[in-house]
């Protein structure tokens, strides 16, 4: 089994199967509001700023997860046991990837790009039958 993430979102692919996990946000602390208190500008401010500090708080997890950093590629067709140089838009090498669409059973594997392609820009895709494919990059 391989899992990505650790935070809100989590992916485990077991035999091939991916699933998708929400995992509950354990960083949420409460802030106490008084209404008289909020029309005092400075404990306004600060009871904002404590509400903004909670938000950071509890979405780093989401915000730092390269699952939810990924990007999905346009719709591209293989011939058996071709290699393609995908460009992944992430601006950073990749972690993984999973396919989204397919229109038959294939599986893929992961190649070894050519030194004037870098792995910030493409990854080496090999599937093993003909097929149209959409992959999550991430």
């Amino acid at each position: 089994m391989d899992s990505v993430g650790r935070g809100p979102v989590r992916v485990d692919v077991v035999n091939g199967v991916t699933t998708v996990k929400a995992v509950q946000v354990r960083e949420v602390r409460k802030v106490r509001v008084n209404a008289e208190e909020l029309s005092d500008p400075a404990k306004h401010a600060e009871t904002i700023a404590k509400i903004q500090d909670n938000l950071e708080q509890a979405t780093h997890d989401a915000r730092h997860c390269p699952f939810v950093q990924g990007t999905l590629t346009e719709e591209l067709t293989f011939t058996a046991g071709e290699t393609k140089y995908v460009n992944h838009r992430l601006g950073r090498e990749f972690s993984g990837v999973w396919i989204v669409y397919k229109t038959a059973y294939s599986d893929y594997k992961i190649g070894s790009l050519p030194s004037a392609l870098s792995p910030s820009q493409s990854i080496p895709l090999t599937m093993q039958n003909a097929d149209t494919f959409r992959f999550w990059v991430f």
